[in-house]
């Protein structure tokens, strides 16, 4: 089982004088939400983590732009999947199933004048499924 200190709104959580863990389904959950917003090779480290979702901004918004980001969507998922598997090799007592992202169910995208709502339905090996939303405003 993995953990990783539990986040709302981009902040550290505590509980009472600790910070807060966050693992199992909820893990997962602000895994994906966590690498659909961050900004594309932003860690040196990890050249492969996150997203260009953010390059959107600014650009007149339209179907192409709905595919594209659906399509970028589908990547970054991808790469945590595969990620998952490499570190799953090294060390299978590392995850639960939980933790583990199965598939992306279906991604949605809405337009609102200037803004694209994506809808991520996504399952975990455990057979969990969940949500994550990802908002984009020109």
């Amino acid at each position: 089982m993995s953990y990783s200190f539990q986040l709302k709104n981009g902040d550290l959580q505590t509980n009472g004088s600790v910070l807060a863990l966050v693992h199992g389904k909820d893990k997962l959950l602000q895994d994906v939400d966590l690498w659909l917003k961050e900004i594309y090779r932003v860690d040196r480290f990890h050249p492969t983590y996150g997203s260009v979702i953010e390059s959107f901004i600014g650009n007149i918004i339209s179907v192409r732009s709905r595919h594209e980001i659906e399509a970028e969507i589908h990547r970054v998922l991808t790469n945590l999947q595969n990620l998952q598997l490499r570190r799953l090799k090294s060390n299978p007592m590392k995850y639960t199933p939980d933790e583990l992202l199965h598939s992306v169910l279906s991604v949605t995208t809405h337009v609102n004048f200037d803004m694209i709502v994506a809808t991520v339905i996504f399952q975990s090996v455990a057979g969990a499924v969940q949500s994550a939303r990802v908002q984009v405003s020109a």
